[in-house]
């Protein structure tokens, strides 16, 4: 039987993500709206956002507490704004709900175990432990999803996102002083995703996030063990040298990694990763852009790290890393 703890859902965040996906990834357009095979692609986009959103983490409020009522307001005050577009594009709706319905297993007990791969421990599931943290991040999160759902395709080459994969060239040497865990990396490959925002006079932001995941040794009696898993999000200003074919950019940011480690389960529970320490760095950035057409763009980019600024909750061997990456990126309005 499923744990008595309950996980309600994160107010207002799934159903704004999800109709943002269903917007977006899932070929919604002026000739196939209101078709019902529309409603199916954008059912299941909803449903792929939810697996992102986990994998990212969030806040995730327990039965019985302050916590879920105010994510129950905010999810209330997130239905409120998200109304007047379902109505408009009923797809949005179809989205959302595909978002909603794997959180229902938290609550019902549809089957003896969960079923879904961030619920069941097949996936480590990413969680703010801290309830301000988790606020924020819905407020930042939510205000993007709503701007992203209110704009239209007058607006396309603007924004483009896609899928990145990145090779670490370096180490950090990790000991908690409890545990005494090392971690070690040494030319890991990671993957994540990309999204660009494109200014005047050849600028842009961009902004991109990875996950590397280890598995760690079995542990007798429990089908999942626990997962070493380093996160990175960046955030980086670049300016193009040149617009003609081939289009080098040149990049300066600044990021953060959280490292962490999930907690060991057996199949039907979730797998939630507790992060032990955080790196802030800055980073260097340059690379070319291939068009392979309107739409689509390919992106060969290298990344200086430096060494660590400042971490949390461990003593840290900072050393630079250079990172070579390839990012494939779309249009998307």
């Amino acid at each position: 039987m499923l744990s008595k703890l309950a996980f309600p859902g994160n107010g207002a965040a799934h159903p704004l993500t999800g109709a943002v996906w269903a917007k977006y990834f899932s070929g919604q357009n002026e000739f196939t709206a209101n078709k019902s095979s529309n409603y199916a692609a954008a059912f299941f986009a909803g449903a792929v956002s939810h697996f992102a959103y986990d994998v990212y983490g969030n806040f995730e409020p327990r039965a019985g507490t302050w916590e879920l009522a105010y994510f129950s307001v905010e999810g209330i005050v997130g239905a409120y704004f998200l109304f007047p577009l379902w109505k408009k594009e009923p797809a949005l709706f179809w989205g959302s709900v595909g978002a909603m319905v794997p959180d229902i297993e938290h609550t019902i007990n549809i089957f003896d175990k969960r079923k879904f791969p961030t619920h069941n421990g097949m996936v480590p599931h990413g969680e703010r432990e801290n309830f301000c943290q988790g606020a924020l991040e819905n407020l930042v999160m939510n205000s993007f999803s709503y701007y992203l759902l209110t704009q239209d395709s007058k607006n396309i080459g603007r924004y483009q996102f896609g899928m990145n994969i990145n090779i670490w060239n370096g180490h950090n040497i990790v000991d908690d002083g409890i545990h005494h865990t090392v971690y070690k990396t040494v030319s890991p490959v990671s993957a994540g995703i990309a999204l660009r925002f494109h200014l005047r006079h050849n600028r842009f932001f961009e902004f991109y996030s990875t996950t590397w995941m280890k598995r760690a040794p079995d542990i007798s009696g429990l089908d999942y063990p626990i997962r070493k898993m380093v996160q990175s999000y960046y955030l980086s200003y670049n300016r193009k040298l040149s617009t003609r074919g081939i289009e080098p950019f040149v990049g300066l940011g600044c990021g953060v990694f959280l490292w962490g480690d999930s907690n060991p389960v057996n199949k039907g529970d979730v797998s939630f990763v507790t992060y032990q320490k955080s790196e802030y760095r800055l980073v260097m950035s340059g690379g070319i852009d291939f068009d392979l057409n309107r739409n689509t763009t390919i992106v060969i980019s290298y990344r200086f790290q430096s060494p660590s600024l400042g971490y949390t909750s461990a003593r840290v061997s900072p050393v630079a890393e250079w990172t070579p990456g390839l990012a494939v990126l779309q249009n998307f309005f």
